[in-house]
């Protein structure tokens, strides 16, 4: 995978905690924070993702497509009446 080289300013606290973890983990400071920012990105994309679905099923179904529904059921019923 190619890679892209950023910098990152960051206060001193964060930075040592930083250090620390990287030292913990025994390896260097930009995998902590490659790992930190793909972490980020899923969350986020689960996030987006969420969000679309809540606003697909937020609007529930109009007087006209319940009817819709209530129909194709018992088309679909009568269809499969004696199959099994």
């Amino acid at each position: 995978m190619a890679s892209k080289k950023t910098a990152v300013t960051l206060g001193e606290a964060t930075y040592a905690r930083l250090d620390a973890l990287a030292r913990e983990m025994s390896v260097p400071r930009s995998r902590v924070l490659a790992l930190a920012v793909e972490q980020l990105l899923e969350r986020h994309d689960a996030l987006s993702l969420t969000a679309a679905i809540d606003r697909a099923y937020r609007d529930l179904p109009s007087a006209a497509e319940k009817q819709w529904l209530g129909s194709a059921r018992r088309k679909h019923r009568h269809l499969v009446e004696n199959e099994w």
